[in-house]
């Protein structure tokens, strides 16, 4: 809201909502700039359009529509006009490491396997585990599955010391891009393999430290079931190297 003595600094007469935060994508627009229209609608000084919807309407709901903004610069007697889009984000146009906040609507559902919890890495993981080089521009687009809990009971943990934060990089040795850029991509993938192939054994490579400090992989072979009603049928008949 503009208050008297904000006025003392804008062009005298004119009239709308402060704005109080520009993103970095956002140009022409400066923090702490008057929007006092839209499209030649006016703006008052509530943030309001005529119509007596919020201002943020005119563009939000017209997604990738330019609209003319009319900025108020304090120290500027002229008004200014800035041509603005709203652009809503593409989960096929982000990095497949990158912020949960990006997209709300989207997300990674952690999955047990034997004695632990897996889901995709994002930035946010990336970061509560330490794991830097996934917030390299370079790496951005690796896909990775990281341990989000351990069974202090199961094999992974008092074998192999397989601790949260552990990578899982591959599926029968092979990287997890082969199957997919997504983790729902990647166990579509598998679960169609084992319906269809008969075969209901999988093996996970991880990523993990040693007792010492020192990196280690490790290979765990899972038995999954994701045909209930014929699981005793696939078992007898399973084509993996483990059954064989």
């Amino acid at each position: 809201m503009i208050t008297p003595s904000m006025k003392l600094v804008y062009p005298a007469g004119v009239g709308g909502a402060m704005i109080s935060e520009v993103g970095v994508h956002e140009h022409g627009l400066q923090q702490s700039d008057m929007l006092c229209a839209i499209d030649n609608e006016k703006v008052n000084n509530f943030g309001n359009l005529p119509n007596g919807l919020p201002y943020f309407t005119a563009f939000k709901n017209n997604p990738s529509s330019p609209v003319k903004l009319t900025i108020a610069r304090q120290g500027e007697r002229d008004l200014r006009n800035v041509m603005y889009r709203y652009d809503r984000l593409k989960s096929e146009n982000l990095p497949i490491i990158h912020a949960s906040v990006l997209t709300p609507f989207e997300n990674h559902p952690a999955v047990p396997l034997g004695g632990l919890v897996v889901s995709q890495m994002t930035l946010e993981t990336a970061m509560r585990y330490g794991h830097v080089k996934y917030l390299e521009t370079d790496y951005h687009n690796k896909l990775v599955f990281v341990v989000q809990a351990v069974h202090p009971a199961s094999q992974e943990w008092v074998i192999q010391r397989i601790s949260p934060g552990s990578l899982m990089t591959h599926v029968d040795f092979k990287p997890l891009c082969e199957y997919g850029n997504s983790d729902k991509q990647v166990w579509k993938h598998i679960q169609n393999k084992m319906s269809t192939g008969g075969i209901q054994h999988i093996t996970a490579t991880f990523v993990c430290s040693g007792i010492q400090g020192e990196t280690k992989t490790v290979h765990n072979v899972y038995a999954v079931d994701n045909l209930m009603e014929q699981s005793v049928k696939l078992r007898e008949n399973c084509k993996c190297r483990l059954c064989d």
